[in-house]
């Protein structure tokens, strides 16, 4: 396995996608700089999770599922390997990158208060920066086979739709529900309330601001999410990876 990851790694090193991972969470840092200074820090999480990231994870997972189809599969389904294992690598070296990527949102966010003039309103601690930055990436995972698997099916731009579409529907809108759990989507930000303390609208979670309510601040809805989201991605890889392994060169 590790073989393959090294590999399915290799193929994206001279790729537009390589320069994704940096440029995007460093586009991002830039725009909530200019545009909401005195909220920067928390805009330059809130946007990236509910607006930004979406678009980036569908447009990496496509990109990285159609690695192979310059030439038809044919160099990866003639290799006397298990498909997959090839499969599960791609989901793997996708999670790397979206990994990456919010990790540079994180050290973005938290050094930019320090060295940029600005007085940042609703600041987050380190410990809950990290903190969200790897629950935000769990969240996410089991999109990155889902979306791998749309991609390869629909090609780029419907697939980057789709997911914006629904992690805003189904994610921000359904995030302070009652019955959020039943939205895999909305997890993100719904759990980003507890940790970060910031309201899906963007808003610091306090009395007072639209869409605000005690129960938003509950830790215990972290593992729920958390477990969940871990399933689900087991749970994709998986019937995704039994779908490539049927997969014919054409």
């Amino acid at each position: 396995m590790l073989q393959c990851f090294l590999s399915e790694n290799a193929k994206i090193k001279h790729t537009f996608m390589k320069k994704l991972m940096w440029l995007a969470p460093i586009l991002m840092s830039l725009i909530s700089f200019f545009l909401t200074v005195d909220y920067f820090q928390v805009d330059t999480y809130n946007w990236w999770y509910t607006l930004i990231f979406p678009g980036i994870l569908a447009l990496t997972c496509v990109l990285l599922s159609r690695v192979d189809n310059s030439m038809k599969n044919r160099a990866v389904i003639a290799l006397p390997v298990n498909l997959k294992k090839i499969w599960i690598a791609k989901v793997l070296v996708g999670v790397k990158n979206i990994s990456f990527s919010c990790m540079i949102i994180f050290v973005l966010a938290q050094i930019g208060i320090f060295i940029l003039p600005i007085e940042s309103i609703g600041k987050v601690t380190i410990l809950s920066g990290l903190t969200g930055i790897i629950i935000i990436v769990i969240t996410f995972m089991w999109q990155v086979p889902l979306f791998m698997f749309l991609g390869s099916k629909t090609g780029i731009f419907p697939t980057i739709i789709l997911s914006v579409v629904v992690n805003f529907l189904m994610g921000i809108v359904a995030a302070i529900g009652k019955y959020w759990w039943i939205s895999p989507f909305s997890y993100p930000s719904r759990l980003m309330c507890p940790i970060l303390k910031i309201l899906p609208n963007g808003m610091p979670a306090e009395p007072g601001n639209p869409t605000f309510t005690p129960e938003l601040l509950d830790y215990s809805v972290i593992p729920l999410g958390v477990i969940i989201s871990i399933i689900l991605f087991l749970v994709v890889t998986y019937l995704t990876a039994k779908w490539y392994e049927r997969q014919e060169a054409v």
